[in-house]
Formats: structure tokens, sequence, C-alpha cells
């Protein structure tokens, strides 16, 4: 309902009620709900842009778990970097060498491909680093399973040659004496040390360090102060020596296994105490055992 309006009549010096047309009440009515549009969609934009709307709030809200999500499968593509990597040198250092192959170039192994952007959502940079990941992982993979596939074509035909190359230590102990000239504890003078020298108690099991064929086992007929010993001839040109040895547990003749034991630690020969001493002869050099330990 209208509300009642008065107007000043200056002729009869009275106020005179006016009476509304039904087209200006109209047209102050259309005024009125137009003013009031006016103010709500000013408290709506202004609720929009500085409080956030409903729809703004949940994307928002949206967006942050995405986000928390990319970054979590982010951290557990990372984890498996080192993995792949000790994967990588293990076939490089020890398998690619014992086989006698050229390693992978690490120049290609971290080359990586890196992934194209192409849309405006994936400038965020939880997805540019999922991409990464995922696209230098995959390149990775793809290149080691290429490359143990070779690698294990080569390993079925050299299989017996790597049963006979020694490949553990014949003791669990640390080297008290490396491989090389040193002054000699019982020569009293400058030496070559043919081979190394493990710590050891009396009676420590010793163990064939590749499979192969006892050629001594005792003392040697050629002396050379090693006292009780034992040699294997492993073939493709390995022979092994084990010495100053208190028992041997093998006989001449007798084929072993690698990890089988030969014979118990002890002082015998040129020694000033219990230990092991050990050498591998290649092709008739002695060469660095420690050049062979890749602990099977």
């Amino acid at each position: 309902m209208l509300a009642t309006r008065y107007r000043f009549n200056t002729e009869t010096f009275h106020y005179e009620e006016v009476k509304f047309e039904k087209k200006e009440a109209l047209h102050q009515i259309k005024k009125g709900i137009t003013f009031g549009l006016l103010i709500a969609i000013t408290l709506l934009a202004f609720c929009y842009f500085f409080i956030g709307s409903p729809k703004g709030i949940y994307l928002s809200q949206k967006l942050a778990y995405s986000q928390a999500v990319l970054n979590h499968q982010n951290e557990q593509l990372s984890s498996f970097y080192p993995t792949l990597e000790k994967i990588h040198q293990r076939e490089n250092s020890f398998y690619k060498s014992l086989l006698n192959i050229k390693p992978l170039d690490e120049n290609i192994w971290n080359a990586g491909q890196g992934g194209a952007v192409h849309s405006i959502i994936n400038d965020l940079p939880e997805i540019q680093k999922s991409k990464k990941l995922i696209s230098d992982l995959k390149y990775k993979i793809g290149l080691q399973i290429s490359s143990f596939d070779k690698t294990y074509t080569i390993a079925e035909k050299k299989q017996e040659e790597l049963q006979s190359m020694p490949a553990i230590k014949p003791i669990n102990s640390r080297i008290v004496s490396g491989f090389g000239y040193r002054n000699d504890p019982y020569l009293g003078h400058w030496h070559l040390h043919t081979g190394l020298d493990f710590h050891a108690y009396m009676n420590t099991p010793v163990k064939a360090t590749a499979g192969g064929r006892v050629i001594c086992a005792g003392y040697s007929a050629t002396g050379q102060g090693y006292g009780i010993q034992v040699e294997i001839d492993h073939g493709n040109g390995y022979i092994t020596k084990y010495a100053h040895l208190s028992k041997v547990k093998v006989k001449y003749g007798q084929k072993v296994k690698r990890g089988d034991i030969i014979g118990l630690t002890g002082s015998t020969g040129w020694s000033t105490g219990p230990h092991l001493h050990y050498e591998v002869i290649k092709n008739g050099v002695k060469v660095d055992p420690q050049h062979y330990f890749h602990n099977f």
C-alpha cells in the first residue's frame, strides 16, 4: 500500500492530500525496484570479489587439495631416484666391468627428457614438476632395461667364466696389509707384498672365492714362507692362494665351489701372528685382490 502524500497549497494556505495517478505510482515502484537491485548487485559483487563466492571458495579449496596431492606424488616419484641410481651404478661399475662391457655413457644417462607444456593449467609448478619427474624416470628406466638386456645376454654366454672368477672375500674381516711394496715385518726390508693380509683369530674358516680345482693343499714344494696353504685353479687364467693356514679342509685335485670352506686360519710359515694371506693370480701375474671383491 502506498503512503499518503501531502502538498502545501499557497492559495488556501492548507496542506492538501496528493492523489497519485496509476502511471506515476508504477514509475515510483520501478524506481524503488531498480534502486534495490543496484544495492543487491553491489553487495553481491563485494562478496564475490572481496569475500569469495561459494563456488569460488570451493574451487580454491579444490585447487589447494590438488596441489597437496601433486606435492605428495612428486615426493614419491623423487624417492625412486636413489634406488634407480644404485641399480645403474651397480651395473656400470660391477657387472659391466666383470663382463668387459663398455659402461653406459653418463651424459646419456643424465640427459633425461623434459615434458612439454601446452595449457594454462599446466603452468602450475607442481604439474610442471610431475611431468618432468615422470618423463625423466620413464627415460632412465627405459635405458636401464635396455642395458640390462644387453648385459644379461652377454652374461649367459660367459656363465662358466663368471663362476671361475674370484668375487668374494675369503673371510669377513678387515685388511691389515694391502697389495704393493712395504717394509716387510718378517724380512726387515722393502719387499713387494703380493696379496692382502686379513686380520683373523686362530682357526677362522676360510672360503674359496670362486669355483675350481685344488692344485695345492698343505706345504708348497717351492716354500716362499707361505706355510700351510691352499691353491685353487679356477680356469680362464685365474689362480687363488690362501696362506699361513693352521689346517686344510680340502685335498689335491678336489673340485670346490665359491663359498666352500677350504681351510682354517693360522700362523704357519713366515708369519708374526695369526692372519690370512690371500693372493689372486691372473695369467701368471699377481694382481691386487681388492679389484675382485664384489660381495656376491
